[in-house]
Protein backbone atom coordinates (compact mmCIF):
# COMPACT_ATOMS: atom_id res chain seq x y z
CA UNK A 1 0.00 0.00 0.00
CA UNK A 2 2.92 2.58 1.01
CA UNK A 3 4.51 1.93 -2.56
CA UNK A 4 1.76 2.77 -4.12
CA UNK A 5 0.76 5.64 -2.51
CA UNK A 6 4.07 6.96 -3.13
CA UNK A 7 3.63 6.08 -6.75
CA UNK A 8 0.53 8.61 -6.84
CA UNK A 9 2.54 10.97 -5.03
CA UNK A 10 5.06 10.99 -7.96
CA UNK A 11 2.45 12.33 -10.42
CA UNK A 12 3.20 15.97 -9.16
CA UNK A 13 5.96 15.73 -6.95
CA UNK A 14 8.84 13.62 -6.80
CA UNK A 15 9.59 12.68 -3.23
CA UNK A 16 13.35 11.48 -4.16
CA UNK A 17 14.18 15.23 -3.98
CA UNK A 18 13.71 14.57 -0.26
CA UNK A 19 16.02 11.71 0.00
CA UNK A 20 19.43 11.20 -0.70
CA UNK A 21 18.51 6.97 -0.64
CA UNK A 22 16.66 4.95 -2.79
CA UNK A 23 12.76 5.01 -2.25
CA UNK A 24 12.09 1.29 -2.26
CA UNK A 25 13.93 -2.08 -4.08
CA UNK A 26 12.27 -3.90 -6.60
CA UNK A 27 14.58 -6.82 -5.66
CA UNK A 28 13.03 -6.81 -1.96
CA UNK A 29 9.56 -8.13 -1.06
CA UNK A 30 10.03 -6.78 2.67
CA UNK A 31 8.74 -3.56 2.16
CA UNK A 32 9.77 -2.79 5.75
CA UNK A 33 13.04 -1.22 4.16
CA UNK A 34 11.66 1.05 1.93
CA UNK A 35 12.28 4.59 2.67
CA UNK A 36 10.36 5.41 5.60
CA UNK A 37 7.42 8.29 4.96
CA UNK A 38 7.46 9.31 8.99
CA UNK A 39 5.22 11.60 9.98
CA UNK A 40 8.10 14.32 11.28
CA UNK A 41 8.19 15.40 7.79
CA UNK A 42 6.49 16.89 5.13
CA UNK A 43 6.00 13.76 2.59
CA UNK A 44 3.55 11.96 3.98
CA UNK A 45 1.20 14.90 4.08
CA UNK A 46 1.96 16.51 0.78
CA UNK A 47 1.18 12.44 -0.83
CA UNK A 48 -1.64 12.92 1.08
CA UNK A 49 -2.92 16.00 -0.52
CA UNK A 50 -1.78 15.21 -3.61
CA UNK A 51 -4.20 11.61 -3.25
CA UNK A 52 -6.90 13.90 -1.86
CA UNK A 53 -7.04 16.31 -5.13
CA UNK A 54 -6.82 12.76 -7.14
CA UNK A 55 -9.86 11.67 -5.81
CA UNK A 56 -11.72 14.94 -5.96
CA UNK A 57 -10.93 15.37 -9.56
CA UNK A 58 -12.11 12.34 -11.01
CA UNK A 59 -15.34 12.93 -8.67
CA UNK A 60 -15.54 16.20 -10.41
CA UNK A 61 -15.02 15.03 -13.86
CA UNK A 62 -17.88 12.28 -13.23
CA UNK A 63 -20.05 14.83 -12.14
CA UNK A 64 -19.47 17.25 -14.67
CA UNK A 65 -19.09 15.31 -18.10
CA UNK A 66 -20.50 13.44 -20.32
CA UNK A 67 -20.56 9.73 -19.45
CA UNK A 68 -18.31 8.94 -22.20
CA UNK A 69 -15.63 11.16 -21.32
CA UNK A 70 -15.59 10.21 -17.47
CA UNK A 71 -15.49 6.17 -18.68
CA UNK A 72 -12.43 6.95 -20.33
CA UNK A 73 -10.88 9.00 -17.83
CA UNK A 74 -11.58 6.31 -15.65
CA UNK A 75 -10.57 2.82 -18.09
CA UNK A 76 -7.17 5.14 -18.51
CA UNK A 77 -6.48 5.22 -14.50
CA UNK A 78 -7.80 2.01 -13.55
CA UNK A 79 -7.46 -0.74 -16.31
CA UNK A 80 -3.34 -0.49 -15.81
CA UNK A 81 -3.38 -0.99 -11.92
CA UNK A 82 -6.24 -3.53 -12.26
CA UNK A 83 -4.35 -5.87 -14.53
CA UNK A 84 -1.25 -5.67 -11.97
CA UNK A 85 -2.59 -5.28 -8.62
CA UNK A 86 -4.82 -8.79 -9.01
CA UNK A 87 -1.82 -10.74 -10.37
CA UNK A 88 -0.10 -9.89 -7.90
CA UNK A 89 -2.45 -10.55 -4.72
CA UNK A 90 -3.30 -13.92 -6.36
CA UNK A 91 -0.04 -15.36 -6.93
CA UNK A 92 2.37 -12.75 -5.33
CA UNK A 93 4.61 -10.76 -6.88
CA UNK A 94 5.35 -6.71 -6.86
CA UNK A 95 4.31 -5.61 -10.90
CA UNK A 96 2.14 -3.50 -9.27
CA UNK A 97 4.46 -1.26 -7.66
CA UNK A 98 6.85 -0.34 -10.35
CA UNK A 99 5.95 3.23 -11.41
CA UNK A 100 7.09 2.98 -14.88
CA UNK A 101 4.28 0.49 -15.59
CA UNK A 102 1.39 2.95 -14.68
CA UNK A 103 2.02 5.79 -17.29
CA UNK A 104 -1.45 5.16 -19.05
CA UNK A 105 -3.08 5.78 -15.08
CA UNK A 106 -0.33 9.09 -14.18
CA UNK A 107 -1.72 10.45 -18.24
CA UNK A 108 -5.46 10.15 -17.11
CA UNK A 109 -4.60 11.30 -13.58
CA UNK A 110 -3.04 14.61 -14.93
CA UNK A 111 -5.95 15.15 -17.35
CA UNK A 112 -8.04 14.49 -14.49
CA UNK A 113 -6.65 17.40 -12.78
CA UNK A 114 -6.06 19.80 -15.37
CA UNK A 115 -9.65 19.65 -16.31
CA UNK A 116 -10.62 20.38 -12.69
CA UNK A 117 -7.90 22.74 -12.33
CA UNK A 118 -8.86 24.50 -15.81
CA UNK A 119 -12.28 24.80 -15.20
CA UNK A 120 -11.91 26.53 -12.26
CA UNK A 121 -9.43 28.91 -13.83
CA UNK A 122 -12.59 30.21 -16.23
CA UNK A 123 -15.15 30.63 -13.02
CA UNK A 124 -15.51 34.06 -11.67
CA UNK A 125 -18.58 34.07 -10.32
CA UNK A 126 -16.86 33.22 -6.43
CA UNK A 127 -13.85 35.17 -5.94
CA UNK A 128 -12.26 33.23 -2.90
CA UNK A 129 -12.75 30.05 -4.82
CA UNK A 130 -11.00 31.52 -7.80
CA UNK A 131 -8.41 32.49 -5.70
CA UNK A 132 -7.83 29.43 -4.22
CA UNK A 133 -7.70 27.13 -7.41
CA UNK A 134 -5.17 29.85 -8.61
CA UNK A 135 -3.06 29.11 -5.63
CA UNK A 136 -3.57 25.31 -6.22
CA UNK A 137 -2.54 25.45 -9.84
CA UNK A 138 0.77 28.06 -9.04
CA UNK A 139 1.47 24.91 -6.08
CA UNK A 140 1.07 22.18 -8.31
CA UNK A 141 3.41 23.58 -11.40
CA UNK A 142 6.10 25.14 -9.14
CA UNK A 143 6.68 21.67 -7.01
CA UNK A 144 6.73 19.87 -10.75
CA UNK A 145 9.14 22.50 -12.04
CA UNK A 146 11.61 21.89 -8.70
CA UNK A 147 11.36 18.13 -8.72
CA UNK A 148 12.10 17.98 -12.77
CA UNK A 149 15.31 20.75 -12.36
CA UNK A 150 16.54 18.51 -9.13
CA UNK A 151 16.09 15.12 -10.90
CA UNK A 152 17.56 16.54 -14.24
CA UNK A 153 21.41 17.19 -12.23
CA UNK A 154 21.33 13.99 -10.10
CA UNK A 155 23.17 11.37 -11.09
CA UNK A 156 20.64 8.82 -10.06
CA UNK A 157 17.15 8.40 -9.12
CA UNK A 158 14.41 6.35 -7.90
CA UNK A 159 13.54 4.84 -11.15
CA UNK A 160 16.82 2.80 -11.31
CA UNK A 161 15.61 0.55 -8.65
CA UNK A 162 18.53 -2.03 -7.72
CA UNK A 163 20.97 0.40 -9.79
CA UNK A 164 20.56 3.34 -7.61
CA UNK A 165 23.74 2.90 -6.39
CA UNK A 166 25.64 2.00 -9.46
CA UNK A 167 27.63 5.37 -9.44
CA UNK A 168 28.61 5.24 -6.14
CA UNK A 169 30.00 1.25 -7.05
CA UNK A 170 31.62 2.83 -10.64
CA UNK A 171 33.10 5.82 -8.23
CA UNK A 172 34.74 2.73 -5.98
CA UNK A 173 35.86 0.94 -9.12
CA UNK A 174 37.44 4.28 -11.04
CA UNK A 175 39.78 5.00 -8.06
CA UNK A 176 42.28 1.74 -8.67
CA UNK A 177 44.35 1.77 -11.21
CA UNK A 178 44.07 -1.82 -13.24
CA UNK A 179 40.60 -3.35 -11.99
CA UNK A 180 38.66 -6.53 -12.94
CA UNK A 181 35.15 -6.46 -12.35
CA UNK A 182 33.65 -10.16 -12.44
CA UNK A 183 29.77 -10.84 -12.53
CA UNK A 184 26.87 -13.44 -12.96
CA UNK A 185 24.81 -10.68 -14.37
CA UNK A 186 25.54 -9.24 -17.87
CA UNK A 187 22.53 -6.95 -18.38
CA UNK A 188 24.01 -5.09 -15.13
CA UNK A 189 27.42 -5.43 -16.11
CA UNK A 190 26.85 -3.45 -19.17
CA UNK A 191 24.80 -0.98 -17.85
CA UNK A 192 27.83 -0.57 -14.91
CA UNK A 193 30.33 -0.36 -18.09
CA UNK A 194 28.87 2.88 -19.25
CA UNK A 195 30.38 4.71 -15.76
CA UNK A 196 33.68 3.10 -15.79
CA UNK A 197 37.27 4.03 -17.17
CA UNK A 198 38.38 2.80 -20.53
CA UNK A 199 41.08 0.56 -18.52
CA UNK A 200 38.65 -1.46 -16.85
CA UNK A 201 38.05 -4.85 -17.65
CA UNK A 202 34.98 -7.44 -16.96
CA UNK A 203 34.55 -10.91 -17.12
CA UNK A 204 31.17 -12.67 -17.15
CA UNK A 205 30.26 -15.88 -15.47
CA UNK A 206 27.36 -18.13 -16.15
CA UNK A 207 25.73 -19.27 -12.51
CA UNK A 208 27.30 -21.58 -10.89
CA UNK A 209 30.75 -21.53 -12.84
CA UNK A 210 33.80 -20.54 -10.91
CA UNK A 211 36.22 -18.44 -12.94
CA UNK A 212 39.68 -18.43 -12.62
CA UNK A 213 41.61 -15.35 -11.48
CA UNK A 214 43.96 -13.93 -14.43
CA UNK A 215 46.80 -12.35 -13.47
CA UNK A 216 48.19 -8.41 -14.15
CA UNK A 217 44.92 -7.04 -12.25
CA UNK A 218 44.98 -4.77 -9.17
CA UNK A 219 42.04 -5.52 -7.49
CA UNK A 220 39.41 -7.95 -8.74
CA UNK A 221 35.92 -6.86 -7.66
CA UNK A 222 32.86 -9.09 -8.02
CA UNK A 223 29.83 -7.08 -8.83
CA UNK A 224 26.54 -8.60 -7.68
CA UNK A 225 27.51 -12.27 -7.61
CA UNK A 226 25.55 -15.54 -6.49
CA UNK A 227 26.35 -16.60 -3.28
CA UNK A 228 27.59 -19.82 -5.17
CA UNK A 229 30.02 -17.54 -6.55
CA UNK A 230 31.14 -15.97 -3.49
CA UNK A 231 31.78 -19.02 -1.44
CA UNK A 232 33.26 -20.56 -4.95
CA UNK A 233 36.18 -17.89 -5.21
CA UNK A 234 36.88 -17.94 -1.05
CA UNK A 235 37.53 -21.68 -1.37
CA UNK A 236 39.58 -21.68 -4.72
CA UNK A 237 41.68 -18.60 -4.31
CA UNK A 238 41.90 -19.36 -0.75
CA UNK A 239 40.95 -15.53 0.30
CA UNK A 240 38.13 -14.18 1.35
CA UNK A 241 35.89 -11.73 -0.10
CA UNK A 242 35.32 -8.13 1.75
CA UNK A 243 32.01 -6.61 1.12
CA UNK A 244 32.60 -2.92 -0.27
CA UNK A 245 29.75 -1.43 -0.71
CA UNK A 246 26.39 -3.02 0.86
CA UNK A 247 23.64 -1.91 -0.69
CA UNK A 248 25.28 -1.52 -4.35
CA UNK A 249 26.43 -5.18 -3.97
CA UNK A 250 30.00 -4.94 -4.77
CA UNK A 251 32.92 -6.88 -3.21
CA UNK A 252 37.03 -7.50 -3.15
CA UNK A 253 38.78 -10.06 -3.65
CA UNK A 254 41.75 -9.69 -0.77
Amino acid sequence: MKRWFINIGFTFIDIQIGSSERLFDVKNIVFDNDALLSLNTIWPYLLLISLILVIYSIYFICRNTSKSVSLFILTLILLTPITLIIPDLISGGQRSTIPRYFIPTYLGIQISVAYLLATNLTNFSNQIQYKFWQIVTVTLISVGVISCGISSQAETWWHKYSSYYDPQVAKIINQTNNPLVISNHSLRLASLSYLLNPQVKFQFVEVGDIPEIPDGFSHVFIFRPEWSLISGLETQENSPLELVHNSGELWILK
